[in-house]
């Protein structure tokens, strides 16, 4: 059966359920945080966090929809993270100190007078990674490799 799952991008897309879209999130964030590993040697500190914050935004909207709750078309943290409480408040944790991502999603692809620093590069990945293992414990069925 294929249901109509809302998307941020598109605004729907044809998937087979909610979870396939979770899982699909949850496997772009950790790509995301795949090329932030690779990147860390390279120096690239605005790439390096454009990604972090994709990251953390996809990790936030995987559980989102694992959770089969409609989301915004946004790139606000915040946002999510409010949207999130409703059903757990495991995530709050993570809220101030994703604010240092708030320049990262758009700004920072634009700014050519701000550059993050390699500490906030090696925090920032510190962050999503305990945010994908919350994700996983949240909702094992999203721990990377899961197909069940």
């Amino acid at each position: 059966m294929w249901f109509r799952v809302a998307c941020a991008k598109a605004g729907y897309s044809m998937t087979s359920t909610p979870l396939d879209l979770a899982r699909t999130l949850a496997l772009k964030a950790d790509h995301d945080i795949e090329a932030v590993e690779l990147l860390m040697a390279q120096g690239a500190t605005d790439v390096i966090c454009f990604h972090l914050q994709q990251a953390a935004e996809k990790i936030l909207k995987a559980y989102l929809q694992a959770c089969s709750i409609e989301f915004p078309r946004t790139h606000d943290l915040d946002a999510l993270l409010d949207i999130c409480a409703v059903v757990t408040d495991r995530l709050e944790v993570y809220r101030n100190r994703l604010e240092v991502f708030i320049p990262y999603a758009v700004m920072l692809r634009y700014d050519l007078d701000y550059e993050p620093t390699r500490e906030e590069t090696r925090d920032g990945l510190v962050l999503v990674r305990e945010m994908r293992a919350c994700l996983t414990s949240l909702r094992p069925e999203l721990a990377t490799g899961s197909t069940e």
